[in-house]
């Protein structure tokens, strides 16, 4: 920032280990039952996708919408660690 330089784009596993954390702070934090809690986090889960290729976009999100389950964000995301 120093240099007015733009900071490189996050990559793929960053940007999954982003969306994972949210997802357990808002499971930690909430006072909605497991499964409302990650069906509310969907939609915003899914605006990480905005800053990914669309091939790999294309793998997680439905792993995102069909996601009930803290494990099931988690295995959603899993496939951007290898990108």
């Amino acid at each position: 920032l120093r240099t007015g330089q733009p900071l490189p784009a996050p990559t793929p596993p960053e940007i999954a280990a982003m969306a994972v954390k949210q997802a357990r702070l808002t499971l930690a934090t909430t006072a909605l039952p497991p499964v409302a809690a990650v069906r509310e986090l969907r939609g915003q889960l899914l605006k990480y996708l905005d800053y990914l290729p669309p091939a790999a976009a294309a793998d997680v999100r439905q792993g995102i919408i069909t996601a009930e389950t803290l494990a099931a964000v988690e295995a959603a995301f899993a496939p951007l660690h290898s990108v």
